[in-house]
């Protein structure tokens, strides 16, 4: 595992195979995404749109999107990099800020005075009931989510070599 230098003191991780194609190939910023830090690459001269480095590593074709499976945008080794459609994608992103809830797919009902879980899956949206308690809500949603999302799963209890959606929204400052 090797490190490129990024800008604002940031590096990315690549491995020692991708390391000097990617060191090689252009300036590499850091740039602040959807929550979380991602590296572009600005070719020498180029003064047009970045690529990011994770697209660059795996030749990514078009219509297709690169997750990270952790979730950390700057981990550009190929073991955590993977193909996927942009609704995988969207599976596997943890929680943003700004609802009643500290969990990824739970919400409060006031009407109902009880906390709601939900899923977003192909077709919309997947209700899975109202609960008492806003953890009980969230295990309903990892249920949901394992089942229908598959490896793409962001959970809020997280089983060993899983990614928890609070630790994930946690680690990155720039979540809004």
């Amino acid at each position: 595992m090797r490190e490129i230098s990024l800008t604002q003191g940031y590096v990315a991780l690549v491995d020692d195979a991708d390391f000097e194609r990617v060191n090689g190939a252009c300036r590499w910023t850091m740039d602040v995404g959807n929550c979380t830090v991602y590296a572009t690459g600005y070719p020498y001269g180029w003064k047009n749109g970045g690529e990011p480095m994770h697209r660059f590593i795996m030749d990514a074709p078009d219509g297709r999107q690169v997750d990270h499976r952790d979730g950390d945008g700057l981990n550009n080794r190929r073991e955590n990099l993977r193909l996927a459609t942009n609704g995988q994608n969207q599976h596997n992103r943890r929680k943003v800020n700004g609802h009643t809830s500290q969990y990824k797919g739970v919400h409060w009902d006031n009407v109902n005075s009880k906390w709601r879980s939900q899923i977003r899956i192909t077709n919309g949206r997947l209700s899975l009931g109202r609960f008492d308690s806003e953890a009980e809500a969230a295990r309903a949603y990892d249920t949901a989510s394992r089942a229908n999302h598959g490896e793409f799963a962001a959970v809020n209890f997280p089983r060993e070599n899983e990614r928890s959606c609070r630790e994930e929204k946690e680690r990155w400052h720039v979540c809004k």
